[in-house]
């Protein structure tokens, strides 16, 4: 699942690396070697920068995308000297959810990973939509998930745990087509009306006898 992992120092070059890659060239404006220095990091996902020309391309003719993580090396007294950078192919959580929904058994149901911005991460042919008509991600989405009705969609979006000292805000929204989604309650509807109708007969005839 990693695409690279390396090691920079303090000022920001690469001083080793897997295969090599990227050694003795600068990370320093990097925002996952900035977030380092500071503290343990994970990043959104992003297109390839420095990479893109030294890894084998996409097969399904994608562009690379990463999600980043990275920590601070510390010396004896605590001193940073050094950031440990790791770059994840982010089709490795495509996969994951793509595997999570396939088991579902609703029909047409549709996952997208979305970021704070409401910019879609995921699925691919989606990435970096806006998107429309979502509830309010707010810090009580993840205690009560908030339903929408829009675009032809009913959507449900929850906030995702995120590790401890990150930045990071995604959220999951769950969406199914309206028609699908309403069908049970049209059906009991007509279910309702019928009976309805039934018991208006029924009345009328008694009524009429009496």
């Amino acid at each position: 699942e990693y695409a690279w992992m390396g090691v920079a120092d303090a000022e920001g070059r690469v001083r080793q690396a897997v295969s090599g890659l990227l050694v003795n060239q600068s990370v320093q404006a990097r925002p996952w070697f900035q977030a380092g220095l500071r503290g343990a990091y994970t990043g959104d996902p992003h297109e390839a920068v420095l990479l893109a020309k030294l890894l084998p391309g996409n097969t399904a003719g994608e562009p690379l995308r990463f999600i980043d993580f990275a920590a601070p090396i510390l010396d004896n007294r605590g001193q940073v000297i050094g950031v440990l950078g790791a770059h994840a192919h982010w089709s490795w959580v495509t996969r994951i959810v793509d595997s999570a929904v396939r088991k579902g058994s609703m029909p047409d149901v549709e996952a997208l990973i979305v970021d704070h911005d409401g910019k879609v991460l995921y699925p691919e042919n989606l990435m970096g939509e806006q998107l429309a008509n979502l509830p309010t991600m707010s810090s009580d989405v993840g205690t009560t998930p908030g339903w929408s009705v829009g675009n032809g969609f009913l959507t449900s979006i929850v906030a995702v745990p995120t590790p401890a000292g990150t930045d990071l805000t995604w959220y999951i929204a769950v969406r199914q087509p309206l028609d699908i989604a309403l069908q049970p309650a049209r059906v009991l509807f007509y279910e309702l009306l019928m009976l309805g109708v039934a018991a208006a007969i029924v009345f009328a005839l008694v009524a009429y006898y009496l």
